[in-house]
């Protein structure tokens, strides 16, 4: 099945009168989102953010005039779908903006390059999204072929809860066969940056195709396959460019590397990366946290104010 994409991409931005929707998730290290604000606001830049809802900001968080905490809140689980149902409550409560773009970070980012740099890429056009056809060793068709719930901690594997979870979906994985809702997946990295026509497009094909997010709340990282398989499957596909996030996987671990020193001098050095899914040059990098104040300082003066 391929999707006609209705709308017009805008491949000739004009940054004096491009405006940003930055769509947030956050559930920890508040202070470094209030950082991540401070660093990107300017006029043409709005925020929407979704504080997890096991989660609360703290009282002493700002009240910032161009950010939107919004009230549509889900509880988010390594791995499940709450997340892609968070963003797509976070699309849902910008697209009436009319945004040029909508970059959808989690409050563990930070930018790694000028604002103007920003405007710049973006200025380009296209849709800004890691994907690849099909599956891989690191995103397997089991993803999507097996059920997968949530609701629980899936690391926790001392949790009486957890061991319920994990044996009734291996029994099922033995004993059901699910029916795709596409003939083609494509799956990629979680964070994206996309047009406003394809932002409508998202919101209309999912309102239209309730078959797909019912499918993919039974699925495991649905936030890596699912938009990723709306927009494969649509002539956005064509205007598709490598994601703008820096992530160090370098160890292998269940989780990236936090940023530190030696990646300000490398981002100082190199502009281009390497990845799975071919070149890129990183606007963002992940992750940070509360007590990362010092390479934040060291990005600023190093990386942001040349």
């Amino acid at each position: 099945m391929h999707i006609k994409a209705d709308g017009c991409l805008q491949n000739n931005l004009k940054i004096d009168r491009m405006r940003i929707a930055y769509l947030i998730v956050a559930h920890d290290n508040f202070l470094h989102l209030e950082r991540l604000i401070e660093e990107l606001t300017d006029e043409n830049v709005d925020f929407f953010l979704h504080v997890d809802k096991k989660a609360e900001l703290p009282a002493t968080f700002p009240k910032y005039k161009n950010v939107s905490i919004i009230n549509k809140r889900v509880k988010i689980y390594w791995g499940g779908f709450s997340l892609v149902m968070a963003t797509i409550n976070l699309l849902e409560a910008s697209i009436s903006g009319n945004y040029d773009y909508y970059i959808f970070l989690s409050g563990v980012h930070f930018p790694i390059r000028s604002k103007q740099k920003i405007y710049d890429h973006l200025s380009k056009g296209g849709e800004f999204l890691d994907i690849i056809k099909g599956f891989s060793k690191h995103k397997p068709e089991t993803r999507v072929a097996r059920y997968y719930f949530e609701g629980f901690n899936r690391k926790n594997r001392r949790s009486i809860k957890t061991l319920f979870f994990l044996v009734y979906e291996l029994v099922l994985s033995k004993l059901v066969k699910r029916k795709y809702p596409v003939a083609q997946f494509y799956n990629g990295a979680t964070w994206f940056a996309v047009t406003h026509a394809c932002n409508e497009f998202i919101l209309n094909y999912i309102k239209q195709n309730n078959n797909i997010l019912k499918f993919y709340s039974n699925t495991f990282c649905a936030d890596e396959g699912f938009f990723h398989t709306i927009i494969g499957n649509s002539d956005f596909y064509k205007n598709v460019k490598p994601n703008l996030t820096y992530t160090d996987w370098s160890a292998h671990a269940a989780s990236p590397a936090n940023i530190v020193d030696k990646h300000v001098e490398m981002f100082k050095n190199q502009e281009e990366f390497e990845s799975v899914y071919g070149k890129f040059k990183p606007l963002f990098a992940r992750k940070f946290t509360d007590n990362s104040f010092q390479v934040v300082q060291k990005i600023q003066k190093e990386l942001l104010r040349l």
